[in-house]
C-alpha cells in the first residue's frame, strides 16, 4: 500500500473553475517512508481567464505562490503533465490523501474537462476532516493541524501555498 499526500494551486477560479498552476505530492509506503515528492509549477494558459488573480481580492486574504507568476507561464500547461498525475492518483495500490481537498478535487476535474481530458478515478481522504475528529477541533487549519500532530521543530520548514 503506498499514500499520496497531494495539493493543487491554482491561478484563479473565475467561473467556478480554477487554473491549475502547481501541483505537489508526497508518496509514501506503508510506513510513511517517502518514496518521491516534487513541487511541479505548470501554465494556468494564456489569456485573460487565465491571469493570476490572488491579492488584492475582496474579502479575501492575499496568497503568495511559491514562484514568480512569469516562472509559471513559461512551464508546459496540465496536459503535459496529465499521465503523471494520474499515475500516481490512479494506482490501485495507492490512497490519495489531501487536506481540505474538496476544491482540489474540483480543479482536477474541471481541468480534465478544460483540456478534453479522461477525468481521474481514485480515492481520496480529506485530512482536514479527519483531523477535526480525531483533535476534536471544529475547522482546523493545516498550520494547526501540523503544529498538533507533530510539534514546533520543523515548522520552520513549512511555506505556505508550496504544493
Amino acid at each position: 500500500m503506498k499514500y499520496l499526500f497531494f495539493d493543487f494551486e491554482c491561478a484563479n477560479c473565475f467561473d467556478g473553475i480554477g487554473k491549475i498552476c502547481e501541483f505537489g505530492y508526497v508518496l509514501t509506503d506503508e510506513n510513511f517512508n517517502v518514496i518521491s515528492k516534487d513541487a511541479i509549477p505548470m501554465s494556468p494558459g494564456r489569456g485573460r481567464n487565465n491571469r493570476f488573480s490572488l491579492t488584492g481580492r475582496k474579502d479575501q486574504r492575499d496568497l503568495i505562490l511559491a514562484w514568480d507568476y512569469d516562472y509559471y507561464y513559461d512551464q508546459p500547461e496540465f496536459p503535459h503533465f496529465y499521465e503523471k498525475i494520474k499515475k500516481l492518483m490512479c494506482n490501485e495500490d495507492t490512497v490519495c490523501f489531501g487536506f481540505a481537498c474538496d476544491n482540489d478535487i474540483s480543479y482536477l476535474y474541471h481541468t480534465c474537462k478544460r483540456y478534453d481530458l479522461e477525468t481521474f478515478d481514485y480515492i481520496c481522504y480529506d485530512v482536514q476532516k479527519i483531523a477535526i475528529n480525531y483533535l476534536d477541533d471544529s475547522r482546523s487549519s493545516l498550520k494547526n493541524t501540523y503544529l498538533k500532530l507533530v510539534g514546533k521543530e520543523h515548522i520552520a520548514e513549512l511555506q505556505e501555498h508550496l504544493s
